[in-house]
């Protein structure tokens, strides 16, 4: 085994696709950057999904109230979404603003994406700093001729003060989510 490279954590080594979640509720709508979205069903005829949200978003609040939204692969020119989606707060910015989209039960369905699912919401877990959304894919579409947009390259190609509000951003989440779910109550490793 000397041949292997020591690393901080086998997860950098992985490339996942980026996700944009939208959701709406009343009057309300939001979307988030996600990278955990995973088919949840290997069964023929029932398509799910498992995602992670954290409860500290806004666009978490607002699928725990609709239990609907639209899971969309982006695609490799939609990199310029992350800052939109994964900076600030749709609780007090339209993230929509200037995106090409269209609406299906009233939720944004961005477009020029590789595909996307329309789901309802089945379960939500809470396991402290995060929650595992399952939701039931209702209705879906796909480009496959598009390229799918994956976080190395997304980030490769971000402008240097984007990848470090990004960053930040990061940073802030998991101070905030130290809170929800102390270092103390974590289990041991090993």
């Amino acid at each position: 085994m000397t041949d292997q490279q020591p690393s901080a954590s086998i997860f950098q080594l992985v490339d996942h696709e980026i996700f944009l979640i939208t959701t709406a509720y009343e009057n309300e709508r939001s979307g988030f950057i996600a990278t955990w979205v995973m088919p949840a069903s290997i069964q023929k005829g029932t398509p799910r999904i498992a995602l992670m949200s954290s409860p500290l978003n806004y666009s978490h609040s607002l699928i725990e109230k609709s239990k609907k939204m639209v899971i969309h692969l982006l695609s490799r020119p939609q990199a310029p979404l992350l800052e939109k989606f994964g900076i600030i707060s749709g609780k007090d910015h339209d993230k929509f603003q200037g995106v090409p989209l269209d609406l299906i039960h009233q939720i944004p369905v961005i477009q020029g994406t590789c595909g996307w699912a329309r789901t309802q919401v089945d379960n939500i877990f809470d396991i402290g700093e995060r929650c595992i959304v399952i939701a039931n894919v209702l209705e879906q579409r796909t480009y496959p001729e598009r390229t799918p947009l994956r976080k190395k390259a997304a980030f490769a190609d971000l402008p240097k003060a984007v990848q470090k509000k990004l960053a930040e951003k990061h940073q802030h989440l998991a101070q905030q989510s130290a809170h929800i779910w102390p270092i103390d109550n974590k289990p041991p490793l090993g």
